[in-house]
C-alpha cells in the first residue's frame, strides 16, 4: 500500500541539511496533487507523517503553522502545483481547492 509513496518521495522530496522547511499543509496537499497526477490512491495524512518520521524527517512550528524540516519539495508536479492550485489560492483566500476534486485546474477554451 505504500510502494507509490516511495516514488512521491524520491522523485519529489530533497533532503536539504540547511533548515528548510515545508509546510506541512503545503507539503500533503502537493502530495495529494501527486497522486491524482499518478491516478493512485492517496495514503492519509497521519499514514504520510508515519512515513516521514520513518525518514527522520522532523515537523516544527513555525510562524503558527507545523512544517516538516530538514527538506525541499522537487520535480516536474513542483511549478504545475504552484500554478495550478496554489496560484488559486493566492488570488482567491476563500477558495478552497481540493487537488483530487478539481486535479487539473485551468483555462478552459
Amino acid at each position: 500500500m505504500t510502494h507509490h509513496f516511495e516514488e512521491f518521495y524520491t522523485g519529489c522530496c530533497l533532503w536539504a541539511g540547511d533548515g528548510s522547511i515545508v509546510p506541512a499543509d503545503r507539503f500533503h496537499g502537493f502530495y495529494r496533487y501527486w497522486c491524482a497526477r499518478n491516478l493512485v490512491e492517496p495514503l492519509g495524512d497521519s499514514w504520510v507523517r508515519a512515513l516521514l518520521e520513518e525518514k527522520q524527517i522532523g515537523r516544527i512550528m513555525h510562524e503558527s503553522a507545523m512544517h516538516y524540516q530538514g527538506m525541499v519539495l522537487i520535480g516536474r508536479y513542483v511549478p504545475e502545483f504552484i500554478v495550478e492550485v496554489e496560484s488559486e489560492v493566492l488570488w482567491d483566500p476563500d477558495l478552497r481547492v481540493d487537488p483530487l476534486a478539481a486535479p487539473f485546474l485551468g483555462p478552459t477554451a
